[in-house]
């Protein structure tokens, strides 16, 4: 179960049919392969089946633990 407020990659397609893949944190709890929406870094509201999840807690280590913090700036 991916938590709300993760990073996460959603699958999107386009009007003519190319699929898109954003960055965001997602809105709701979800799972991998569900429909849902997540904010992008630009303050966007995207809807798209979660792709796979992007926990920089856990994923990068040499970034900080606080690399969420650091990309959620931008956003206040």
């Amino acid at each position: 179960m991916i938590k709300k407020g993760s990073l996460v990659e959603v699958e999107s397609t386009g009007r003519n049919g190319i699929k898109v893949i954003f960055r965001g944190l997602c809105r709701k709890n979800c799972d991998i392969g569900e429909y849902v929406s997540i904010k992008i870094m630009s303050g966007h509201i995207i809807s798209g089946i979660v792709y796979r999840d992007m926990n920089f807690l856990y994923n990068v280590h040499h970034l900080s633990k606080k690399a969420k913090q650091i990309i959620m700036i931008k956003s206040f």
